[in-house]
């Protein structure tokens, strides 16, 4: 069993010591009597969880905030005025206490107002703040008031939820316990805790940029704050994080390293002149990100705006932004009609109610054509642990019996009998497995089989259990315990951990693994590879270590407040008490060794480590045993960041021209989307976004090497840029058939040029297309154009007539690069120009059935001679004598 020193110890160093494993684990199934699991033993000994129920009391934070003024909102203008009653100030650990009046607590906000010049961020205590903000949180709930509550509070609004509700939403958007969001995440040094911190640090510097900002462009302060809190919640949240996650652990926690880490997110937060209407504010929505057409779904995706993710706070237009319509699911289908670019639109929805007009809008990059064939599922889902798959279904195609599915790439097809539909326990390789809309002979409304969607996950057959890890070697000096990795499982993550004989199990979160300086017996620390619910894989077998460790009394505790400064390869520490001098410490390059040859004198303070990549949590100090009064080997603590050097360049380049994306294989040292910047020809380097692999391109072409993606630069940590990965297949334009369907000499609809011998327009005009410039062919006398036409019949129409010359000049636009130029389609017009001869008096010119207003009885024409390269003078109404008497020109006929 686990005795009582066990429990005891463990309540002194679980808040100290690097072990987030140790602390999952012992936190959640063994202390008892440490305060109670999950307290904070800082805010309870604050005044707000110790005075009588006549007063509000709490703690204000993003650093403790000393000097700041705290209200009860009562007139919701977001300042502490006169209105307000009573105003108290802060103490230096942002401890206040407010008497409380008759008001009805839930219907206001305890206001922290941060003012420059007076009030001091105790993370940097030197000097107050140059700009003030505000946070808030409810009356009601007021024990911490920090940027977690005030971004909290404008979820709650924004959602139509309660606080504790918009708590937990925000909880799972980044990937934190929800508890944590509000607590004194400065009395702990648990690591989501830290990144807490350095988002708190974020949102306040957000909140100082966006107001002062605002207000020097014209904006009354309260509305700055006001349309800010509102702009919190529209912001990407998980992005912001992963750029303030780089300040923990490191020297660049500054406010200038704070700013430079936000400083992308500050225009995001800022409110407009245009967004202030009268004594309102409206804010105007970003347009969401990456909208993506799925060619062969027929669906308009987009990346969720802020903490806006669900359907109905989105609404989708189809023609251009002329109307709108709710979004009632995500991706949309938008038929198999014609889209040119720009026809599909996706915004924010508007909500006065909320502070918000509509949003700015998303477009179709790609155009989509006309096509008689079903869509493909938007997706299929491959269960891999119960070997079933799932697929969205096709509008219009409800049932499970209208679709049908290949599992050898397409060469066998199935219809479903069931959804979600089991394949058994066989592997099944990415891309083999195929759904589509079954075809539909003989119904009411015939139609081909759908197109295919592709699944992009693999069915496996469902692994046997892992053997054993080895375990390499155990150390009571250095807590810790190493081993072999089983082939296949090479990450430690894999794996998970016992420390009470395989009653409850944790991920493991370092290798070697850190179990503490706690009594153990021998055999209750276990180890083994963790089951997988992707593929139904059981956990591996059990590894025990067979040594016992005990907790040693007098170690030393861990140095606290580790900093790494990548740029200068340093690593410095807050050190602990009675060992100041720098001769009492050793580092680790290997994390917590059990190697005594691992462990050198850290030398310096700051200690040097040589310019190279090294892991976060392999770069380890404590106070080396015999320091002071014989004592043993100290508690390591270990990085919470990385050393770096130059990054690799990213490998295997993607290019889909079809879908016009480009991808690639990340860095191995640099797993997550944030680090990458891409830039695209000649534009700046921006970042992918963390939804960027592939990344999302303009339907245009683009030249070999004129796509370039890297792991770059980073001023907050120091990182510098790493070499560019280029494409090196060109990108094409795709052609703009949305403008034009084309059709079969039968009638029929296809998406093949050169099977084409019409194209029907929008507003339902059929022009004839040719297949060919030969001269002989094109150039016609007016008798022989009109005697062809009486009895021409193509593509399933009769009623063809001669085009006016207002038609003629349709088939032509401005060119949007250049206005004063004139373009054609020339995917569908292929054979537009062709050269004549002025000795048979063959005019590049096309006759019309408009008459000519210079000569009574003749036709206007359309002169394209100078066709390749157009001016406005080269496409007129006629082409003076070039239509009369002898003259052959071109003709093109038109039908309704």
């Amino acid at each position: 069993m686990i005795s009582n020193s066990f429990r005891k110890v463990s309540c002194m160093v679980l808040e100290g010591k690097k072990t987030s494993f140790a602390l999952t684990v012992i936190a959640s199934t063994l202390l008892v009597g440490c305060n109670g699991s999950g307290s904070d033993p800082k805010l309870d000994s604050k005044p707000g969880n110790t005075v009588p129920a006549s007063e509000i009391s709490g703690v204000a934070l993003d650093g403790y905030l000393k000097n700041a003024k705290v209200c009860l909102d009562l007139n919701h203008n977001l300042t502490c005025d006169t209105s307000d009653g009573e105003a108290v100030l802060t103490d230096s650990q942002g401890a206040y206490s407010l008497a409380r009046n008759d008001a009805d607590l839930s219907q206001y906000n305890v206001v922290v107002e941060a003012i420059a010049n007076q009030t001091v961020d105790m993370d940097f205590p030197l000097s107050p703040v140059q700009d003030g903000f505000v946070l808030t949180a409810p009356a009601s709930s007021a024990g911490v008031v920090s940027p977690l509550t005030t971004l909290i509070s404008a979820v709650a609004i924004q959602q139509g939820v309660d606080f504790t509700r918009a708590r937990d939403m925000l909880a799972t958007t980044l990937g934190v316990d929800s508890q944590r969001l509000t607590s004194d995440f400065l009395a702990s040094s648990h690591a989501q805790d830290k990144q807490l911190h350095a988002l708190a640090q974020g949102l306040a510097s957000l909140m100082q940029e966006a107001e002062k900002t605002a207000v020097s462009d014209g904006v009354i302060l309260r509305d700055a704050r006001s349309g800010s809190r509102v702009k919190l919640g529209l912001i990407d949240l998980p992005a912001l994080k992963v750029e303030t996650d780089k300040l923990v652990g490191t020297v660049n926690n500054t406010p200038v390293h704070v700013r430079e880490a936000v400083k992308n997110f500050v225009s995001d937060v800022t409110v407009a002149r245009d967004e202030i209407a009268g004594d309102k504010v409206q804010v105007q929505p970003k347009a969401p990100a990456q909208g993506k057409v799925n060619v062969a779904a027929r669906t308009f995706d987009w990346n969720w705006v802020g903490m806006l993710t669900s359907a109905e706070h989105y609404e989708y237009s189809t023609d251009a932004g002329k109307t709108w319509q709710q979004v009632k699911t995500k991706p949309v289908h938008v038929g198999l009609q014609a889209y040119a670019a720009g026809d599909i639109q996706a915004r924010v929805i508007a909500n006065s109610a909320k502070q918000m007009k509509a949003g700015k809008v998303v477009k179709n990059t790609q155009s989509l054509a006309e096509s008689l064939i079903p869509a493909a599922p938007a997706a299929i889902t491959v269960n891999d642990a119960t070997n079933q798959f799932d697929w969205d279904l096709v509008a219009g195609y409800d049932g499970t019996n209208n679709y049908e599915y290949s599992i050898d790439g397409g060469k066998n097809w199935q219809v479903t009998s069931q959804k979600p539909l089991a394949v058994g326990d066989v592997a099944i390789a990415a891309g083999s497995l195929k759904v589509r809309v079954v075809a539909d002979e003989l119904g009411t409304e015939p139609h081909p089989a759908g197109r295919e969607a592709v699944s992009t996950a693999a069915f496996t057959i469902t692994p046997v259990q892992p053997v054993s890890p080895a375990i390499t070697s155990v150390s009571d000096e250095t807590d810790s315990v190493d081993w072999n990795y089983v082939p296949g499982f090479t990450q430690f993550a894999q794996y998970e951990a016992s420390l009470d004989n395989g009653k409850s199990w944790a991920v493991v979160t370092e290798k070697p693994l850190s179990v503490g300086n706690l009594d153990i017996d021998a055999g209750w620390v276990q180890l083994r590879v963790a089951s997988s619910v992707g593929n139904g894989m059981p956990a591996g077998e059990i590894a025990k270590v067979t040594q016992a460790f005990t907790a040693q009394v007098g170690k030393p505790a861990a140095p606290t407040n580790l900093r790494i400064d990548d740029s200068n390869n340093t690593i410095d520490w807050d050190s602990v008490a009675d060992y100041a001098d720098v001769s009492f410490y050793e580092i680790s390059l290997k994390g917590i060794s059990a190697n005594a040859s691992d462990w050198t004198p850290a030398g310096n303070k700051p200690a040097s480590v040589a310019d190279q990549n090294i892991a976060k949590g392999d770069v380890c100090l404590r106070v080396k045993a015999g320091a002071k009064n014989s004592n043993v080997a100290g508690i390591a603590a270990c990085s919470d960041a990385y050393f770096t050097v130059k990054p690799e360049t990213p490998t295997a380049p993607v290019i889909d021209d079809t879908n016009n994306t480009y991808g690639w294989t990340l860095v191995a040292d640099y797993p997550e989307l944030a680090s990458y910047e891409i830039k695209i020809e000649t534009a700046e380097w921006k970042a992918v976004g963390l939804n960027g692999n592939p990344y999302q391109l303009e339907d245009k072409a683009y030249d070999v090497g004129s796509i370039q993606v890297r792991v770059g630069k980073d001023a907050v940590t120091g990182r510098v840029a790493g070499d560019a990965l280029v494409n090196d297949q060109a990108y094409t334009q795709s052609a703009p058939a949305s403008d034009y369907t084309l059709l079969t000499a039968a009638g029929a609809v296809t998406q093949n040029r050169t099977e084409a011998a019409c194209a029907r327009t929008k507003d339902g005009k059929v022009w004839q297309l040719f297949n060919t410039a030969d001269a002989g062919v094109r150039f016609k006398t007016g008798k022989e154009i009109y005697a062809e036409l009486a009895s021409f019949s193509a593509c399933g129409v009769t009623n063809w007539r001669m085009p006016t010359t207002a038609e003629l000049q349709g088939v032509f636009s401005d060119d949007p690069a250049k206005p004063e130029d004139k373009i054609f389609d020339a995917n569908i017009f292929a054979h537009m120009d062709v050269s004549g001869s002025s000795i048979n008096n063959e005019k590049s010119c096309y006759i019309s059935s408009t008459g000519s207003t210079s000569t009574s009885g003749n036709k206007d024409c359309l002169d394209i001679s100078n066709i390749k390269t157009p001016r406005v003078t080269d496409v007129q109404d006629k082409c003076s004598m070039f239509c009369f008497n002898l003259a052959k020109p071109l003709y093109r006929f038109i039908a309704e």
